[in-house]
């Protein structure tokens, strides 16, 4: 027995040694990461070691789209989900990686640190993703496959120095490497043949008639000014730190979203470049070509040619991006992302996001708002190997455990009164524990009562009731509880998967619910979820995806589902305006005392948008999303107006009158 404690102990010292950072020489940071062309900031997401760059896994691999599971008895994780069909598995302390049955050798092990597991490059480069280090910017750019199919273009030479097209379609290049130096193709790029011409690039410009502003916009003291070929409304002028954005040819101009991260020095030597729509490309000099679907509300990278070259000229032809540099010429068929076009009526708004409010913690889920007391806010916060609920009472300068909490192995998250302070629950594996004094006491719902099934969608209603459902069981899904010790099955309610549940202070006694799974039937109850029936008009088909029925205090006529309102109860459902047929409306929420002010989550190609009105929903603009964290998982308006977003990656706070 000894000599097994004595080896226990031995082993807990070697994976605590084994785990901890490397000494590490002082080296220049990572200026950024760029995940799918994704901006994320460097110093957020990675460091280096010694002359290695190794990156948060969690952040990394989630932001990707795959499961990450650690192990508390060895430290592990274990990778699967994505494009993977083998799991993918990696330890503290050990220099390898493990794809399946293959074993990969890793040049740094991986680590933990402030509870965040580091690892390196070579790790992500062994789950068959595109890693590339740009050494001359300290940047790392990772691509999921399938990757786009770049392909050079040009005769011999290097360095591609411009590129333009005139108005029969014809292509030039200047190649400063190679005599001669002036080509021309007829065919889009496919052959090229010399030019005789004279001087040191200014025939370029004789010959390329295109004109890259066919709206005739103007802006004052801007470096440069293009409009869109396809959609002259559209319009762009680059200012000293910024570029500005104008839908209606030029007359009014709004300041874009900020392209991150530039060099502030190189702002008079940039240079945008319009591609179809309301798309454009802005060349930054040296930090490669930065792409916006969306008229200027988000930024991503383009990534897929040769990391250190810089772009000299680009051009878009049939769609294809065709960029010129310092390592030949690259034809970029399929920019990251494609789809954002489907909305050309979505103004871009740029708002400055601040800092995240939970960067020192791992990861984050949703939030929850205090109903009385200005500046409290819960939020779902976890580090390696523990998660929990935090609150913070100064608007997020500093997060605490909520008393009373104890989260043992896994469990399904917090729910808070909707208008009473300090009355809130939370479920685990045994049950489900409800206080109504702020943690001072507690009442049990003992896991028996739930039929040993964990409960989703579980809320307190107005009256002090808690509502919830199971799932996998024959009879009800809805149950409620008075007494806060045992479950009632609701009456009329179908053995469905039920997907979401509100309630509304402003009418008590009467609850909407909808399974949207497969059926997309919705019922009401008018008894505080005693009893259920079929709602008189069911949402229609394209209403969208799975959404969370939209139904706020400040305008309890309003019952949402997806892009589409009932302001009879259900007797009779009509589109919301300004969406349009295949805008996935994941959810609004109101602010809680005016209902002019609205924020929408829109699911696009590219994440999660936040949009926001300040006219009840009749116009909406775009504000994107966090630098580094496109998939939000919830957003809320205090009653003070602060807009509150939440993350994997953490929280942000914007003040009231600046959204």
């Amino acid at each position: 027995m000894r000599i097994a404690r004595v080896w226990l102990l031995f082993l807990a010292l070697a994976l605590l040694m084994g785990s901890t950072a490397p000494v590490r020489a002082s080296a220049p940071p990572i200026s950024a990461v760029w995940i799918a062309g994704n901006y994320y900031p460097g110093g957020e997401l990675g460091e280096m070691v010694g002359d290695y760059a190794v990156l948060h896994s969690r952040r990394v691999l989630e932001a990707l789209g795959f499961w990450v599971n650690w192990s508390p008895e060895d430290g592990s994780k274990t990778v699967w989900g994505g494009y993977l069909t083998e799991p993918v598995v990696f330890r503290p302390g050990e220099k390898q990686v493990t794809v399946g049955d293959q074993i990969f050798a890793l040049p740094v092990a991986p680590y933990v640190k402030d509870g965040k597991m580091y690892a390196p490059l070579e790790l992500f480069r062994a789950m068959g993703l595109r890693v590339e280090w740009v050494s001359a910017t300290r940047e790392v750019e990772i691509t999921p496959p399938p990757y786009s199919q770049v392909e050079p273009f040009g005769p011999a030479g290097t360095l591609f120095t411009g590129l333009g097209q005139d108005e029969e379609g014809r292509l030039y290049l200047i190649v400063g490497d190679s005599s001669p130096s002036a080509w021309q193709s007829s065919d889009r790029g496919a052959t090229w043949e010399p030019l005789d011409v004279k001087g040191d690039g200014e025939w370029l410009a004789e010959l390329v008639a295109a004109d890259q502003n066919p709206a005739g916009a103007t802006y004052p003291g801007a470096y440069q000014v293009v409009s869109s070929p396809d959609d002259p409304s559209w319009a762009w002028a680059l200012v000293q730190g910024a570029v500005m954005v104008s839908q209606d040819g030029g007359q009014t101009w709004q300041k874009a979203a900020d392209p991150w991260p530039v060099n502030p020095e190189k702002w008079p030597d940039m240079r945008l470049v319009p591609g179809v729509g309301r798309e454009v490309f802005l060349l930054t000099g040296d930090r490669g070509v930065l792409y916006s679907p969306t008229g200027g509300g988000q930024w991503f990278k383009v990534t897929g040619y040769w990391p250190d070259a810089q772009v000299r000229d680009a051009l878009v032809v049939d769609g294809r991006l065709f960029l010129a540099t310092t390592a030949g010429g690259v034809i970029i068929p399929q920019r990251i992302p494609q789809a954002a076009k489907a909305l050309p009526r979505l103004a871009p708004k740029a708002i400055d996001w601040g800092g995240n409010l939970t960067g020192a913690f791992e990861s984050a889920g949703r939030i929850w708002l205090d109903p009385q007391r200005e500046g409290f806010v819960y939020a779902l916060l976890s580090a390696e190997g523990s998660q929990g609920i935090y609150r913070t009472a100064d608007g997020g300068a500093t997060w605490a455990p909520v008393p009373g909490i104890a989260v043992e192995g896994w469990w399904t998250g917090f729910f808070h009164h909707p208008t009473e302070s300090g009355h809130y629950g939370y479920q685990r594996m045994d049950g489900i524990w409800v206080t109504r004094d702020d943690g001072a006491t507690w009442h049990h719902i003992a896991r028996e009562a739930t039929l040993r099934t964990l409960m989703g969608n579980l809320m307190f209603l107005p009256s002090g009731r808690v509502m919830g459902n199971t799932d996998g069981l024959g009879g009800s899904h809805l149950y409620y509880s008075d007494d806060l010790r045992t479950l009632v099955s609701a009456e009329g309610a179908p053995p469905w998967h039920i997907t979401s549940i509100v309630a509304n202070p402003a009418v008590p006694g009467t609850l909407y619910a909808c399974d949207w799974s497969d059926g997309r039937f919705c019922l009401t109850s008018t008894d505080d979820g005693a009893t259920w029936q079929p709602l008189a008009a069911q949402p229609p088909a394209e209403a969208g995806p799975p959404f969370r029925l939209s139904w706020g205090a400040s305008a309890p006529d309003e019952l949402i589902a997806g892009r589409f309102v009932t302001r009879d109860g259900g007797q009779t459902w009509e589109p919301l305006p300004f969406f349009q047929e295949g805008d996935r409306v994941r959810e609004i929420v109101f602010h809680p005392g005016d209902p002019q002010h609205r924020v929408a989550l829109l699911e696009t190609d590219q994440g999660i948008q936040v949009l926001v009105t300040h006219d009840g929903g009749q116009s909406w603009a775009s504000i994107g999303h966090p630098p580094g964290a496109p998939n939000i998982q919830s957003v809320a308006i205090d009653r003070a107006g602060n807009l509150w977003v939440s993350e994997h990656a953490g929280v942000w706070r914007i003040p009231a009158g600046s959204w």
